[in-house]
């Protein structure tokens, strides 16, 4: 996770500032962001194996 100091000069070099509590609930909201999304590709894949898994079945079976 990145530091609320690294995260504050990202957001300087992009001529934003704001306050460490702003940064930390910003930095917080993107981690739980990126973790849904993380969640989301992964049931995606697994379900896509599930039917690639069960098309090759029937066809065998």
């Amino acid at each position: 996770m990145l530091s609320v100091e690294e995260c504050r000069r990202i957001f300087e070099k992009h001529g934003e500032h704001h306050s460490e509590e702003e940064i930390a609930q910003i930095r917080r909201v993107l981690y739980q962001l990126a973790r849904h999304q993380i969640n989301d590709l992964e049931n995606q894949e697994n379900e896509e194996c599930h039917t690639l898994h069960k098309s090759l079945h029937r066809r065998t079976g």
